[in-house]
């Protein structure tokens, strides 16, 4: 059977095993953990980019990088959080493949998957550099794009999923590699059910969520061990996670589902636990859930600090909105609707 077939395969599972647990397919549950109150400790704004003075604010002062489509043709564009100035790095207007996700930024590399054939859920592993000139590296020729890799943010390597129909070890499997592929080695696997994987800053732990009817378990796994370290039931579905510093970000949609025009922003320490946190526009008030007007937050990116493209840059998350796309590819960013920094 060719790589692609495989891959085909592997995207029909994986929708089928997410169907199935939206029917209440078990997920295991040891030693479950109920998120608690905790001292405040995260500051969050949700005022829109575009209507911040980013000169007067220090969690403002970077750059970040986006994708953003536009028609059948996508761009990486940079932006000044400070200036709001933007810039296009590299188009996929006249090239013959299209990039069919972003995955994040690596020694002044934009990480993205692209393919010949735009609804294809497998492609290239490319990195595109951030200097203007758009050169290109390719990591690999073929990677799934069902659940696009994640970059480690302490060294070269990335963790991908993959997924096993034999009966003995059925199920998903979480594996870190090097990023030309090289040297996979496999730390946990038998997961029934895997949405939104994340880093740990530290680059050793690995947050993942499972999803059982209209609610989601988080997980945190030792990648030196594999071992479930922690791990907790929240009402929602996960559409998206980020790791920065101690703070765990969660963006749920509502019970019932994952389409509508709202979601919410959960904040947890890195031990699963609710932290409290303020908001500026609401006199201070300590919430623990975040509530997002008219917008789903489904891709969540770290900023960069001092205009280094870093993913554990000191400071803060960018929120997009995705909710006024066309596509159902929650990997083309389209606004930036504001930022949470720890």
């Amino acid at each position: 059977m060719s790589r692609k077939n495989r891959s085909g395969q592997y995207s029909a599972l994986l929708i089928a095993s997410l169907v199935l647990a939206g029917f209440g397919w078990a997920i295991s549950r040891n030693s479950i953990q109920k998120p608690v109150q905790k001292s405040p400790d995260v500051s969050v704004d949700t005022t829109p980019i575009d209507q911040v003075d980013g000169s007067k604010s220090p969690s403002l002062v970077g750059t970040i990088v986006v994708l953003k489509k536009n028609g059948s043709s996508h761009t990486i564009e940079s932006l000044s959080l400070a200036s709001k100035e933007s810039k296009i790095l590299y188009t996929d207007s006249d090239e013959e493949n299209k990039i069919i996700s972003a995955i994040g930024i690596r020694n002044n590399e934009a990480i993205i998957i692209e393919s010949s054939e735009p609804q294809s859920d497998s492609g290239s592993l490319v990195g595109i550099s951030l200097d203007g000139k758009a050169q290109k590296h390719i990591y690999q020729n073929e990677i799934s794009a069902s659940i696009p890799p994640v970059l480690n943010p302490v060294n070269d390597t990335i963790l991908t999923v993959s997924f096993t129909p034999v009966e003995k070890s059925f199920g998903f499997s979480i594996v870190t590699e090097d990023i030309s592929g090289a040297n996979p080695s496999v730390v946990a696997q038998n997961i029934q059910s895997i949405l939104s994987p994340t880093y740990s800053p530290r680059g050793d732990k690995v947050l993942y969520a499972g999803i059982q009817s209209n609610t989601s378990t988080l997980y945190i796994i030792d990648t030196s061990s594999g071992k479930i370290i922690k791990q907790s039931d929240i009402d929602g579905i996960v559409l998206d996670t980020a790791w920065v510093g101690s703070s765990v970000y969660v963006s749920l949609a509502p019970k019932g589902t994952a389409t509508s025009n709202k979601s919410t922003l959960t904040v947890l320490s890195d031990e699963l636990i609710l932290n409290n946190v303020k908001v500026p526009d609401k006199d201070g008030a300590e919430i623990n859930i975040i509530p997002i007007s008219n917008a789903l937050i489904s891709f969540m990116r770290t900023m960069y600090n001092n205009g280094v493209p870093s993913d554990q840059a000191d400071g803060a998350v960018i929120l997009f909105d995705t909710s006024t796309q066309e596509s159902t590819d929650f990997d083309q960013a389209i606004k930036i609707i504001g930022y949470v920094h720890g």
